[in-house]
């Protein structure tokens, strides 16, 4: 286990998932799952919410009783409200109205205030949005999608994955949203081991049904370069293979199943012997399917 000395009460809470074995196609590659809904909020994005605070700490741009304000999908809205809320300070979140009523449930409930923008403005309507109140109330803009201290938080992850394991893998599949676990993950796994080889997923549809998986803008955060195998599928895919998942017992979100079906594909390829990681990023009752 790796202790979180850097913070107490539920902050401590975040991380040391458990990694357990999942289905893979026969003759294939073994597959590992991190279960990230195992987090305080149910989701991976408290790693960086909590890494993206206390950078802004130490760098000075958050005082007691300050405001932050960020724009999201929703995941990374209720890991920002419950660090706010430990750390004392006030949260905004902006939104698209089409976030799923239960991430935004959460987020209220860990006291964040919501600004909800219509579906047709999309993700870089939001962006806009926040980074307008930022500028005319001086709030701190957290910047998920381009803030380095993202992927710096999922330099733990790696090491958890790399501990539990027993070794590095052989491949890592990991989704891209705001690019920050991508490229996170994926670095510290290739300075640890340069031939491990990253599959990522994509859907092939605009707009798509998967939350979290962004397709009109692509976030400053995501490395392409490290990126070694591209799989593509469909909406429907996706939430078939989290329904799966889900009469399987694993209480998993939409990304979950889209990740999934890229990593069994990562498991054809790498083929029998070999030992592929992907991420689980969140809990299925935070949506509607």
């Amino acid at each position: 286990m790796i202790l979180n000395l850097s913070v107490e009460g539920i902050l401590s809470a975040i991380g040391n998932t458990p990694l357990v074995e999942v289905e893979s196609p026969r003759g294939a590659a073994r597959l590992f799952a991190k279960m990230e809904g195992s987090n305080p909020t149910g989701s991976v994005k408290d790693r960086p919410a909590l890494g993206m605070i206390l950078g802004a700490e130490r760098r000075g741009k958050l005082s007691p009783g300050g405001t932050i304000v960020e724009a999201t999908s929703g995941n990374m809205g209720a890991s920002l409200a419950m660090v706010a809320a430990a750390r004392g300070y006030r949260c905004v979140i902006v939104l698209p109205e089409y976030t799923s009523e239960g991430k935004k449930r959460l987020i209220k409930r860990l006291g964040a205030e919501l600004v909800e923008m219509p579906e047709c403005v999309r993700m870089p309507g939001c962006l806009d949005m926040a980074a307008r109140l930022a500028r005319e109330n001086k709030w701190f803009l957290v910047g998920q999608f381009d803030n380095p201290d993202n992927p710096a938080s999922h330099i733990r992850t790696a090491a958890e994955i790399i501990a539990q394991l027993g070794q590095v893998p052989d491949a890592v599949v990991l989704g891209w949203g705001t690019g920050g676990t991508l490229t996170g993950v994926a670095t510290a796994m290739k300075a640890a081991r340069p031939d491990c080889r990253v599959f990522t997923v994509e859907i092939n549809e605009y707009p798509h049904m998967i939350e979290g998986i962004y397709y009109d803008f692509t976030p400053g955060n995501l490395k392409r370069e490290l990126i070694d195998e591209l799989v593509v599928i469909s909406s429907q895919e996706g939430i078939e293979a989290t329904l799966y998942l889900n009469r399987k017992g694993y209480p998993v979100g939409l990304s979950s199943g889209a990740v999934w079906l890229a990593a069994k594909r990562a498991c054809e390829v790498m083929g029998e012997g070999k030992v592929v990681v992907t991420l689980f990023p969140d809990r299925c009752e935070r949506y509607a399917l």
